[in-house]
């Protein structure tokens, strides 16, 4: 079963950063490929294989941060999501899908995607998944999961040594 993750990044990190402690390191590195294994359920998915990650973020519009406020307003994660979602699931490119957000606006998206192929719902946050994302898992095609996000899976779901190059600051 080819999967496809499709991660809200602006609706994860602020959650994970709720999840995990604004100022505490340890949760930044993040390995968004082991965290989705570590997601995969097989008593659902047996045969469960992530083929493909769509990381969608949002940039902080007119920021300077050379001042101690920013103000910060979504601009597009969740339409881009989605339409990553709804183009991958009607083209066939997956047979299953989990969706890493807790935003309301995918509620439309998501249930398209659970008529066609199963799907699981991840809350990255500490808050209640969004009533609009719940359903029941027997929709559409069935076999639809939701989960929440827990600081043990994003501490234990870091990247291990450099990047490209890059090494992890200390106080990530």
């Amino acid at each position: 079963m080819r999967v496809g993750v499709y991660v809200d990044g602006y609706n994860l990190y602020y959650s994970m950063r709720r999840l995990c402690g604004r100022g505490t390191a340890g949760w930044r590195w993040l390995d968004i490929r082991a965290l989705a294994n570590s997601l995969i359920n097989p008593g659902y998915w047996p045969d469960a294989r992530i083929d493909k990650i769509v990381y969608c973020t949002a940039r902080i519009p007119d920021a300077r941060f050379t001042v101690s406020f920013a103000y910060r307003e979504e601009k597009g994660s969740d339409v881009n999501v989605a339409s990553h979602l709804l183009l991958d699931v009607l083209e066939g490119a997956v047979d299953a899908a989990i969706v890493i957000s807790n935003d309301s606006d995918l509620q439309f998206p998501i249930q398209q995607a659970r008529l066609r192929v199963p799907v699981g719902t991840v809350n990255p946050g500490p808050t209640q998944t969004a009533g609009r994302l719940k359903g029941d898992p027997d929709d559409g095609v069935g076999r639809h999961w939701w989960g929440r996000l827990t600081e043990a899976q994003v501490k234990s779901s870091q990247l291990t040594g450099p990047v490209a190059g890059y090494v992890k600051p200390t106080e990530w």
